[in-house]
């Protein structure tokens, strides 16, 4: 034990946050959590989770498939009947980010501010995402492009489906068969304090429709307890990410990096969330 925090706390002493920011790293090896700390925070402590969100949706995804409640082919607007798209989507191009769509719409950049990011999803709703894929430009499906956007429509079309909102489906179908504890996408208590990449304290994000992109809480127990979780599946959860990854070459490398990665947002910044 000793020698792996010797090890955790060399990785922390390389770079460390700009103060008054703070940073948990921690490794969960055998149910044995090691972390290390620096500056005002604790492995106690409830971080916002951002894009980690994304795999969880995904982890939705499988499961409806494995239900019989949609295919990967199933068409967005089979979910959301307003759905006003200038070619078809679908399900299984959402999940694995080769549905053609942009990291965010260009309408939403606008009214919100391109740097804007003083919780620039607040208040968004299901309506808007829908007004603007019916404005947005798709490139040419099949090609990885990371996609907040995306996220978003597949969670919501999710939702819609089985009739629940997003943030008690995950806790349904995903955390709770997980038994991942720690973990939350509604009603848990107070993150930490928030800060950009430069050390500045910023608030909290609400995500409103883009909650499948990004709403998840969490302490750093919680996020290996699911990150675990999702190497090791249920087996009809299992054997449904299968086919889900094995729909294209492309998506089963990019997609589930993409869904993996914890990438900035908005305007190459970020909050630090761990």
């Amino acid at each position: 034990m000793m020698a792996a925090m010797s090890e955790l706390s060399g990785v922390l002493d390389v770079k460390l946050p700009k103060p008054p920011a703070g940073v948990v790293l921690a490794r969960l090896c055998g149910g044995v959590l090691d972390s290390v700390v620096r500056g005002p925070v604790g492995e106690e402590m409830v971080f916002e989770l951002g894009s980690i969100t994304k795999v969880v949706t995904g982890l939705l995804l499988a499961t409806a498939v494995d239900r019989g409640l949609v295919t990967l082919d199933t068409r967005l607007e089979a979910c959301l009947p307003c759905v006003r798209s200038r070619v078809p989507i679908t399900l299984g191009a959402l999940g694995s980010h080769t549905a053609g769509l942009p990291r965010l719409p260009l309408a939403l950049l606008r009214r919100k501010g391109v740097r804007n990011l003083t919780d620039p999803y607040a208040d968004t709703t299901v309506e808007e995402l829908l007004d603007h894929l019916a404005r947005v430009r798709v490139r040419p499906t099949g090609r990885m492009r990371y996609s907040n956007f995306g996220a978003a429509l597949l969670g919501q079309a999710l939702a819609a489906a089985v009739g629940v909102q997003y943030e008690r489906l995950v806790e349904e179908w995903v955390l709770g068969p997980l038994g991942v504890e720690e973990v939350w996408a509604r009603n848990g208590p107070p993150v930490a304090q928030p800060h950009d990449r430069r050390g500045r304290a910023v608030p909290p994000w609400t995500f409103g429709a883009y909650a499948p992109a990004g709403c998840l809480h969490g302490t750093v127990r919680g996020a290996l307890a699911l990150s675990s979780a999702c190497m090791q599946p249920p087996a009809a959860m299992a054997e449904a990410v299968a086919r889900r990854a094995h729909t294209t070459d492309a998506a089963r490398q990019d997609g589930v990096r993409a869904g993996m990665d914890s990438q900035p947002d908005l305007a190459g910044e970020a909050n630090v969330v761990a």
